[in-house]
Parts: structure tokens; sequence; C-alpha cells
């Protein structure tokens, strides 16, 4: 049997750096950076095989300083679950925030952080795709010492997994339709213990997969956290 598109109805289960800022005159040169790394960690997700999480060599990560500045560490090593991420960030840092990935990253207001989940995604079979789903950390800086401590990786979304029948072939999108906003622009609280994507009430109700669908396969979509109902 032949088919262009598929909608999902289903009960959703919650699952358990360039710098930026605005410039004044010659403020902004007066800004003085040092060098940072840190390494996140097995519980981050960026992409899965099979149940574990891997780390890719192409992934950015926007990380805040406490004097207001969005920075970008990139992969300086990467080792499956585990990856050390490099960058600068503003001498006099005590308290860094981050999200992955970095095109998800919008600004930030005090530990509040503006964050956007994917409406439309891209299928990747037994997994979401690299840079969909996202996570933050929080950190501390001590002046003049490069590592920064206390790195873990928390996913403020979950995930929805859907299997293409054996019997359907040339699927070409997948929508997951529910009652509530699910995706688009959010904020996140990157200080607190439990992270959680809060999506904007003008948000998407929807997200579509767009792409190839091999029959018989798994993929993930990528939602916010939370209860829906129909």
């Amino acid at each position: 049997m032949k088919t262009n598109r598929i909608i999902l109805a289903a009960l959703f289960i919650s699952a358990a750096v360039s710098c930026q800022k605005e410039s004044f005159g010659d403020l902004e040169n007066a800004r003085e950076t040092e060098a940072a790394t840190f390494v996140a960690g097995e519980m981050t997700k960026t992409s899965l095989n099979g149940n574990n999480i891997y780390w890719t060599s192409d992934d950015v990560i926007a990380v805040y300083d406490d004097l207001g500045y969005r920075n970008e560490f990139k992969v300086q090593d990467v080792n499956a679950s585990k990856a050390t991420f490099a960058g600068e960030v503003t001498r006099g840092t005590t308290q860094i925030y981050a999200v992955y990935p970095s095109r998800l990253a919008g600004d930030i207001s005090g530990s509040t952080i503006n964050v956007r989940i994917p409406v439309n995604q891209t299928p990747k079979v037994g997994s979401f795709a690299e840079e969909h789903n996202i996570s933050v950390a929080k950190g501390k800086k001590t002046t003049g010492v490069v590592a920064i401590d206390s790195i873990k990786f928390k996913n403020v979304g979950s995930f929805l997994k859907f299997t293409i029948p054996s019997y359907i072939e040339d699927v070409k999108s997948v929508t997951f339709s529910t009652s509530r906003p699910i995706a688009g622009a959010a904020t996140v609280d990157a200080s607190a213990d439990t992270p959680i994507a809060v999506v904007a009430e003008s948000g998407s109700k929807s997200v579509t997969m767009t792409g190839s669908y091999p029959a018989g396969s798994q993929f993930v979509f990528v939602l916010s956290s939370g209860k829906i109902q129909g």
C-alpha cells in the first residue's frame, strides 16, 4: 500500500558559540575574555544510537556568561557519549548557562533562555535528527582556571517514538497533532534542577517530519513535555 502522509494520534508520554551582545561605542572593545573548556557527559542527548546517546564532531553549544554575553563553544574532542567543548567567556564570569544546540538558542534574561523546538523536523532512522533535541546545563567558572565545573546537560523536552509499518511504502511526511502547543518558541529556566521548555501559547500544536521513511523503521519526534488529551 502506498501513501504520502500519515497523521498520528497518540497519547504522549513525557520522557524521563561567536559572542553576541549589543555594543555601545567602545564598550564592546573593552571586553576581556579568557579560554574555557568543559566536558559534556553521558546524560546529554544529541543523537540516539540504539539506546545509547552520542555526541557528534560538529556539535556547537551556546554558552551564556553572567556578564550577559552569548558565546559559541565547539567540539574539541568527542568520544561517543562524552565530548569536550572549548571557547571563551568574559573574564570575571563566575556562572555560565549552556544550551545545545546553539542554533535553537536565543537571548537570555537572568537564567531564563529563549529556545525554539523545531516545528518542522527531519527524520532519522532509530533516532531524532542531530540538532533537534534541546538540552541545557549550568556550571561554575573560576577566573584564571580554564575548566568549567559541574556541567551536566539535561533534556528540556520529550520524545515520541513511532514506527512506519512494514506494509506502508513511499511515506513522504508524518505529522503528530494534539490539543496544546508542543513546538515553536519556548522558554527554559536553565538554573532549575529539572529544566523544562515551556512553549508559548502561540506555539504550534503539531510537528511534522518530511523526508525519507524506510518501511518498518522507527523514528522519534522531539516536543515539549506535559500531558496531552485528544
